[in-house]
């Protein structure tokens, strides 16, 4: 027995009455992304509506029809709405007067410049999509898709990896090499979206593994191209996706967003250099727009945090400068120093500590104010008194000092030293 055809059945979809009414008699199309699924085989979601003028009329039909709420998308140049239910999203498209034909051109690949005519269950596929999806094909819809939209280079990254792993043909890939220094020119806030959507997978892997190809992974650190730091980069991020297999098996894997900055320390870092180096490569990551500047703080952090510990001093330094992100900051310092096998033994010390002593780790409250240091040391204003207030922090954090006797034994000995 033949299985249905995923288009057909997504002509009788529940949402299509719905479109059928809002449109009223005009041409409507399902488009893109959703056919490009359901050949897939993955559930529709998000779904693209194209119309043949009137498209706020329609779209103001359907979102009473749905509910949903309803959101103008479009500018000056294009007219479109986003209709927001509890369940799915529709993103509606007025084409004017230009026909089905030139619309699908425009679009960014194959398997995105399809078309469904509800009514009827016709499919529009003039440039091959389908059966580029069914070989799990990425092939750029015309020699100037990226080109006309650099941004796309790094769509390609995001449908090489989960749910869809389409693989880009040679030509595609040609085409991207040659339109990527066109991503300096590309906004920020679209940069950033695609790019968090890359790193913020659950499994980065296919993605990066075709920036590398596309000699995009050093462009993204901000270091200059050889293909030995490509190299590195793929492998670290390698390591860290074992690792947070690991730290997802004690119940806390990271989100997207915390994904993201552990991803993007990892590649900063896989270019070597000091310490300030890799945070300073953070931070003009941030400032060319790559990053959002929350993104690069937890980065920054997870950088700060160091070298996997060691011994159980070196355990409760980690937990101080790592804080609450102490799990990812592991993950980040055994991806770096190729340590991903010990990953499991020391998430339990660590958590472990953490359980019994974190907050006098984490922030430890001051025993001996400034003040009270000035007038039991008998010392003048200056910065002695900054330095020992450091170093008796850092005691407390070691686990070195835990009452006031023992911290004004500690300072008076330091004090002498000095």
């Amino acid at each position: 027995m033949n299985s249905p055809d995923p288009l057909t059945a997504l002509a009788r979809h529940p949402l299509t009455p719905a479109l059928l009414r809002a449109a009223a008699g005009r041409s409507l199309h399902l488009v893109g992304g959703v056919l490009r699924d359901a050949l897939l085989g993955l559930p529709p979601h998000d779904f693209d509506i194209v119309v043949a003028g009137g498209g706020e009329e329609v779209a103001g039909r359907l979102a009473r029809e749905l509910p949903a709420r309803l959101v103008r998308l479009g500018g000056e140049r294009f007219a479109a709405w986003r209709l927001v239910a509890e369940s799915f999203q529709v993103d509606l498209w007025d084409r004017g007067d230009a026909d089905l034909a030139s619309d699908l051109a425009r679009r960014d690949f194959t398997v995105n410049s399809l078309a469904l005519e509800p009514r009827t269950a016709e499919v529009s596929d003039p440039h091959g999509g389908r059966g580029d999806a069914e070989r799990r094909r990425l092939r750029a819809t015309t020699p100037l898709s990226l080109a006309s939209d650099p941004l796309r280079i790094l769509r390609m990254a995001r449908f090489a990896g989960p749910p869809w792993r389409l693989r880009p043909d040679p030509d595609t890939v040609a085409l991207a090499r040659r339109a990527r220094e066109g991503l300096d020119a590309v906004p920020s806030e679209r940069l950033r979206e695609e790019i968090d959507r890359v790193l913020g997978a659950e499994d980065a892997r296919p993605g990066v593994e075709l920036l590398g190809r596309l000699g995009l992974l050093e462009w993204l650190a901000g270091v200059p191209p050889a293909p030995e730091r490509a190299a590195g980069a793929r492998a670290a991020v390698g390591r860290l996706e074992r690792a947070l297999a690991l730290l997802g098996r004690t119940g806390a894997a990271p989100g997207p967003a915390a994904r993201v900055s552990a991803r993007f320390a990892v590649l900063a870092a896989a270019a070597g250099g000091p310490p300030e180096e890799l945070v300073d490569r953070v931070r003009r990551a941030r400032r060319r727009g790559v990053l959002s500047r929350a993104r690069a703080a937890v980065a920054e952090r997870l950088l700060a945090a160091g070298a996997p510990p060691g011994d159980a001093v070196a355990r409760r330094r980690f937990l101080h400068a790592a804080g609450d992100l102490w799990g990812l900051a592991l993950c980040v310092a055994a991806a770096r120093a190729g340590e991903v096998e010990s990953v499991a033994d020391r998430l339990r010390r660590l958590d472990e500590l953490a359980r019994a002593e974190g907050a006098a780790i984490f922030d430890p409250p001051p025993l001996l104010d400034g003040h009270e240091i000035q007038r039991r040391l008998g010392l003048p204003p200056g910065p002695e008194l900054g330095r020992l207030a450091d170093l008796l922090r850092q005691a407390q954090v070691e686990g070195r000092v835990a009452d006031r006797d023992e911290a004004l034994e500690l300072l008076r000995a330091a004090a002498r030293r000095r």
